[in-house]
Formats: C-alpha cells, sequence, structure tokens
C-alpha cells in the first residue's frame, strides 16, 4: 500500500482509495539466540536476526536482541522495512562465542527510507568477535568478561570486500568489567574494537573510571590508536572504599559473639553459683537482649537476644566451692553498617555453640572463674548502594568461632543482704576466616575474609542487694578495653579498608 503520513489521523492514509491503517507501535519484544553455556550448536545458515519489524509509518522501539552463540548473518535491533518510520531505543547484546558471516553487519536500527533511527545501544560482553561492521548505534558499551586478559581485542570489523571504515562519530563508549574478571594493573591494555580500514571518531582522548563489580577501581584513558583501534588503557587500579561496608558484617559479627561471652561472664556464671548446691545437680540459664552501636571507623547496629541453658555441679573441697558444668548457648540478631559515605548494609547474625563453666569460691571472699566455647557463626549481607551505580550485592557467610575467659574478684559483704563485688576478666573470641562469592548484578568477586581475634580486658565493681531468695537487684560499672577486633578482607590481591571494634567503652 503506497501512502503518506498524517500527524493529524496518526495513521497512515492510503493515497489511492483513502482507507486507513492504524500506526503500530512494535516495542518490548526480546530475541534470544544461543544455548546454555554459550556452545556453538545453532546454525542459522547466515539468516538475518532483528528484535522486531515493522512497516510504513511505525515505530519499533525498545526491542533486545541477545546472542550468545550460534551461526548467523546480519543483526538488527529494529527495521523498518519500507517508506518513513522511527526505529529507537533498542538494544543488541552479544556475549559468548557467537560467529557470523563475512558479510554480516550489526544494526543498531534500520529505516529503508531513512526515517529516525536513533538511541540504540550495543553492548559487547566477549572477545574475540568478528563482523563486517557495525552501524546505528548511539551508545557503545565493551563489558570485559571474566575471560578478559591484557591486550586482547573484543570486536574486530572486516568490512567485507568493501573496505568500510567504521563510523562512531557523535556516538559515546562506555567501558565496564565484570566482577570475576581477574584484576587489571598499570599499563594494561584491552582493544575494544579494531578496523583496519580505519574508525571514525570524534577524535578527543577519553578520560575516566572504571568499576569492577563493586571492589576495584580502575583509572583510564580510551583513545583511538593509529586510526584503526579503539583501546582502552588502564592508568591506576586500586580498592573501592565502598568494600569496607563488606567486611563491617564480620565485624558486627564477632561483636555479637562477644554479647553472647558477656552473658556468660555476668548472669551464666551467677546463675550456676546461685542454683547449684554443694554435691547436687541443677539447671541454669540466662537470656539478654537489647541493641549495641559498634564504632568501627564508621559503625555499625545491632539489635538481637542471647541465650545459654546448662547443668551446674557443686563440689565442696578445702579452700571453699568449685561449681562448674556445660552450657549450650545461642543468639540472633539484625544488624545495619553505614560508611561515612551513605552505604549501608543489612543482614542478620546468628551463633550457636556449647562449653562448659566454672567458677571456684573461696571462704575468704575471693573468687576465680573460667569458662571454654565453642560453635558456630552463621551471618549474611545484602547492600543496594554499591558501585557507582548502586548496584545489588549480597553473600552468606559461615565459620566457626571459640573462646575463653579468666577472671578474679572478690565479694565483700557490707550488711546481710548487700555485697560488693570487684573483679578483674580477660576475655578471648577467635572467628575463623571466611571465603564467599559476592553475588548480584556485575559482581562474582571472591572475597577472602581473614579470621577476626578479640581480646579484652575488664575491671569493674558492682554492688547487689537481695530483696528475697529468688530476687537480687545490682549496680555496677566497668571499664573495657579491647585490644584488637580488627576484621581484614581480600579481594584480587587488594586488602580491604578494615573495620575494628578496638577500643574502650564503659558499661
Amino acid at each position: 500500500m503506497q501512502g503518506d503520513y498524517d500527524n493529524a489521523s496518526d495513521s497512515i492514509k492510503d493515497s489511492g482509495n483513502g482507507s486507513i491503517r492504524p500506526k503500530d507501535s512494535i516495542v518490548g519484544n526480546k530475541v534470544t539466540i544461543g544455548r546454555a553455556g554459550g556452545a556453538d550448536v545453532l546454525d542459522l545458515n547466515s539468516c538475518a536476526v532483528y528484535g522486531a519489524k515493522g512497516q510504513s509509518g511505525d515505530t519499533v522501539a525498545n526491542n533486545e536482541v541477545w546472542i550468545n552463540s550460534g551461526k548467523m548473518g546480519s543483526v538488527n535491533g529494529g527495521i523498518i522495512s519500507a517508506d518513513l518510520g522511527t526505529v529507537t531505543n533498542n538494544k543488541v547484546y552479544i556475549s559468548g562465542r557467537p560467529t557470523f558471516a563475512a558479510d554480516s553487519v550489526i544494526y543498531g536500527g534500520y529505516s529503508a527510507s531513512g526515517g529516525e533511527v536513533s538511541g540504540n545501544i550495543l553492548n559487547i560482553k566477549s572477545t574475540g568477535i568478528t563482523v563486517s561492521n557495525i552501524k546505528n548505534f548511539d551508545v557503545y558499551n565493551f563489558y570485559l568478561p571474566d575471560t578478559v586478559q591484557a591486550g586482547d581485542v573484543l570486536l574486530t570489523v572486516t568490512s567485507g570486500s568493501s573496505n568500510e571504515q567504521t563510523d562512531l562519530k557523535g556516538s559515546s563508549v562506555n567501558v565496564g568489567i565484570t566482577g570475576s574478571a581477574p584484576a587489571l594493573k598499570s599499563g594494561d591494555n584491552v582493544t575494544l574494537l579494531h578496523n583496519a580500514n580505519g574508525i571514525l571518531a570524534d577524535g578527543t582522548t577519553v578520560y575516566g573510571k572504571m568499576t569492577q563489580g563493586v571492589s576495584l577501581e580502575y583509572d583510564f584513558t580510551t583513545v583511538l590508536q593509529n586510526g584503526d583501534s579503539l583501546v582502552t588503557t588502564i592508568i591506576k587500579s586500586g580498592i573501592s572504599d565502598d568494600t569496607k561496608s563488606l567486611v563491617e558484617t564480620q565485624a558486627a559479627a564477632a561483636g555479637f559473639i562477644n554479647s553472647g561471652a558477656d552473658l556468660l561472664v555476668s548472669s551464666g556464671i551467677t546463675s550456676m553459683s546461685k542454683v547449684t548446691s554443694a554435691e547436687d545437680n541443677a539447671i541454669f540459664g540466662a537470656m539478654s537482649g537489647g541493641s549495641m552501636r559498634y564504632d568501627t571507623g564508621s559503625h555499625a547496629d545491632v539489635k538481637g537476644y542471647n541465650f545459654a541453658l546448662g547443668m551446674g555441679k557443686a563440689v565442696a573441697n578445702n579452700a571453699g566451692r568449685l561449681t562448674f558444668g556445660p552450657f549450650v548457648e545461642y543468639g540472633y540478631g539484625d544488624y545495619t553498617s553505614y560508611l561515612d559515605n551513605g552505604v549501608r548494609g543489612d543482614g542478620k547474625t546468628k551463633y550457636y555453640g556449647v562449653g562448659v563453666l566454672a567458677r571456684q569460691d573461696d571462704k575468704s571472699g575471693v573468687y576465680y572463674e573460667g569458662s571454654l566455647r565453642y560453635g558456630r557463626m552463621d551471618a549474611d549481607y545484602a547492600s543496594n548502594d554499591l558501585g557507582t551505580a548502586g548496584v545489588h550485592s549480597s553473600y552468606d557467610s559461615s565459620s566457626a568461632y571459640y573462646g575463653a575467659h579468666l577472671g578474679i574478684g572478690k565479694v565483700t559483704g557490707l550488711n546481710d543482704t548487700t555485697k560488693a563485688d570487684v573483679y578483674a576478666k580477660l576475655l578471648y573470641t577467635h572467628q575463623n576466616g571466611d571465603s564467599v562469592t559476592l553475588q548480584g548484578e556485575g559482581n562474582g568477586e571472591v572475597y577472602d575474609f581473614d579470621a577476626v581475634d578479640s581480646t579484652r580486658a575488664r575491671v569493674g565493681a558492682r554492688v547487689s542487694k537481695a530483696y528475697s531468695e529468688r530476687g537480687t537487684g545490682y549496680l555496677g560499672l566497668a571499664y573495657e578495653y579491647e585490644f584488637d577486633g580488627e576484621a581484614r578482607a581480600t579481594v584480587k590481591g587488594f586488602s580491604t579498608p578494615a573495620p575494628s571494634i578496638k577500643g574502650s567503652s564503659g558499661l
């Protein structure tokens, strides 16, 4: 049907008989060519592939073509086969190991009679791709895949027998890299596009920053070299400050495991001593809940509860009485971590373990105490603030922990119901390291977390008053110093910023 476009009716009028065909919008189609794993098993016999095809006056927009394997001819994000129409904002993705016929051209869009073709995007996510030419893209996104090495060529244009140049004038070129790719070093270069017949570009050197996954940052240049190669060169590589957020989980988990130790050395051991009489077995328990902020250079807020349950036995001796018994422990908490630059991380952490408590009470009022504990810590992490684009990243971690404490103190009776307790304690906790793979868009980095060691010294005093056989109130004051508590990690050979709970606390 021969016709012309009428703006008022938004339709195509037949110039011969006046009949009307509504103008179509062909949008949102997605075509995928390939097989799982990217194996070259699909042969389309040099057939053309396109995301959508329209007729005169149609709008072909926001269609996608995904190619990860197979053999084919030309590829087109969208096409108008006759007369005028608009072909806009279509995307072509090429990854894996596809092959193309010698005369294949990759088009962002095509209009047979010169209609509007704009806003189309080419995404290259592989190396070693060869085509005859690429045309009609406003944006070229080159993603360096996890197989990339210095000196690789992502896209080669041969121009077939036409000796045609590749025209990039007026287009923008962006470079990214997947998180699972090996780290690039200063001076490494990768050729994004090569055409021996020449590349037409605006002639300016592009300086920029590139983030690998959410962990590494690169300063780079992209420049047209020798008139035929678009080359990205790494100037400097380093770790992103945002990676500290990923390690905050380990610091928060270490702090939460310490809160379990605090329960044992206060309420737990006191409960065991009170309910256990000489040579009798007794069940004892303790629990606590609350909120704590850990200053780690940034900070992490942890809310949760801790629980311990055990069986104690008391044995009289010449000095006084020895009380001891095994216990099981459990804790569950939610945490939120904040960096100074606004990056937030959220997650849950829990621990579960077993141990033994012991306390010797001398007749003089002096006592000695200690504990051993062993268990497992599970934690997860998620954030939507990492990377320049604020992508989602997450991981799950699990590791063993163990700990011990020693204490000495003296209880002095002030009257029949009131006692004063002055004490000093040394507490140690070790949390094993772990290796996790970061999940999320553009991620895939492997984080190796070091073990976290916490050594705390505490001195304090407590005054308690018994109101009945079952009820006692107390008021205490203590000073504590953490000697270590640093959480460290490495990713691709780089050390992340290390949050630490080292420092003084008042209780």
